[in-house]
């Protein structure tokens, strides 16, 4: 079972949590991932991912995964 949410607004705590960001090198693999039901998608760039409070809906004794693409902006922060 899954939640797609929101972080920025999810207000609950888990357990697991897996964190799927929309990054533009998604669209650029994919060009079909660049739009929602033909509007523009908007996309996280690292500052957004950095900015994230993970602990705010993370259990005291939790996993969590990030889901990074392939390489575009690891090790640049």
């Amino acid at each position: 079972m899954y939640l797609k949410a929101d972080m920025k607004t999810l207000g609950s705590k888990f357990d697991v949590i897996l964190i799927e960001p929309p990054l533009e090198e998604y669209a650029r693999v994919a060009p079909a991932v660049a739009t929602v039901g033909g509007a523009q998608r908007v996309f996280w760039n690292w500052d957004d991912i950095l900015n994230m409070d993970v602990g705010e809906i993370a259990e005291h004794c939790s996993f969590v995964v990030l889901r990074s693409g392939s390489s575009e902006g690891l090790g640049h922060h």
